[in-house]
């Protein structure tokens, strides 16, 4: 197993995922400022990339870039090419990281590195589904002008994220709705204590919801739905880019629609970087 890891950019994730590995690795990290809480035993770069092709296996952020292929950096005083980072990694490094995208393969793929997508882990995406349903509804309490109890919740999807939600709200005292495409899902919800709507009836609950909470990767929330939507309803988005809304739509009739991307991320950072941290070495150990 590689005892000598990088970690490269990404937000305070990155920082709380060093101070993890800290206690198994010799952690070097390139492009995060040196201001934040790290563990003494991080070894902080900051730009200075000679000691990274000494690392067999390196951590890239999630999501690896932002805006086309710059490193995803935000706590780093500025821009970083992507190419950057992985051109000087020799052939058979190990590099993890979140939104691999097909030209990022290419170009590891040029390098002869060893890609592995960090969210196709299942167990990591189980343990990031609690600080996203908990991320979900600090945006509810912050954005609507309503107390949870007693709203008319309506959450599209009842997977990880969808049934964590839902228990939550209803531990709350909101009304919920689960709405769902398959009929194991509808049976789980309703034995949960939820009401049930099958997908192809969605349309029917625009009238009377107070807050709709979507988890589906596919455009659900139309601008049919939108438009049959209260003034004072509320959309919160958990769905990856480019989300399950019509934010236009959206946006022309008035609705308040935000899409809540990398809410670990941002809600719970110690948790969701520790989680990183779990899967990674799970990973190296099993290359033993």
């Amino acid at each position: 197993m590689a005892n000598v890891i990088g970690i490269l950019g990404g937000d305070l994730r990155s920082v709380y995922l060093a101070n993890a590995l800290a206690h198994s690795f010799e952690v070097h990290v390139f492009y995060l400022e040196g201001r934040y809480p790290f563990d003494p035993q991080v070894h902080l770069e900051g730009g200075e990339q000679s000691l990274l092709a000494r690392c067999p296996a390196v951590v890239l952020p999630v999501p690896v870039c932002q805006r086309g292929l710059w490193l995803n950096a935000p706590l780093w005083k500025g821009e970083v090419p992507l190419s950057v980072c992985l051109e000087g990694l020799p052939a058979g490094t190990k590099v993890f990281g979140g939104g691999i995208t097909g030209v990022i393969r290419t170009m590891a793929g040029k390098g002869k590195l060893e890609l592995t997508e960090l969210l196709d882990q299942e167990e990591l995406t189980v343990r990031n589904a609690l600080p996203t349903a908990e991320g979900a509804l600090e945006i509810a309490l912050r954005e609507t002008d309503r107390t949870i109890r007693g709203s008319k919740c309506l959450v599209v999807g009842y997977g990880r994220i969808g049934r964590l939600l839902c228990g939550m709200l209803r531990a709350l005292g909101a009304e919920v709705t689960a709405a769902c495409r398959g009929t194991e899902e509808l049976a789980w919800a309703e034995t949960e204590g939820c009401q049930t709507l099958p997908m192809e009836e969605l349309q029917s609950a625009a009238q009377w919801v107070d807050i709709a909470f979507n988890t589906a990767p596919a455009q659900v929330l139309t601008e049919a739905f939108i438009s049959g939507m209260r003034p004072d309803g509320v959309i919160i988005d958990l769905a990856s880019l480019p989300g399950g809304t019509d934010f236009e739509a959206a946006r022309v009739r008035g609705i308040k629609a935000i899409h809540g991307l990398g809410l670990p991320g941002k809600c719970a950072p110690r948790t969701a970087g520790e989680a990183i941290a779990r899967t990674v070495e799970k990973l190296l150990r099993k290359e033993r």
